[in-house]
């Protein structure tokens, strides 16, 4: 069961395109763990009080983020994503 606010319709895609146009004059390239995909990973971690990154992936594989379907990626892949992550987004 996918998370959405209440009292209104479930998210089709982030509400971050300021972000990414500054993501991308960041000099950083597009992904398939992109900006949107790694911010509703970050959500969903912290939201849902997940372990580590091990079952952060399996979620991921099997019920996708937020607005994110199902992908499969590695753990391997999410671990190193989350360690170049620019902190400064979050600023």
């Amino acid at each position: 069961m996918k998370w959405s606010p209440p009292n209104s319709k479930p998210w089709s895609h982030p509400p971050l395109p300021s972000s990414e146009n500054y993501y991308r004059r960041l000099g950083l390239r597009d992904r398939i763990l992109n900006l949107p995909l790694m911010v509703a990973a970050l959500l969903t971690l912290l939201w849902r009080d997940v372990a580590g990154v091990r079952e952060l992936t399996r979620i991921l594989g099997r019920e996708g983020f937020l607005w994110c379907p199902p992908t499969q990626v590695s753990q391997q892949a999410l671990s190193q994503r989350f360690l170049t992550f620019p902190a400064e987004l979050f600023s």
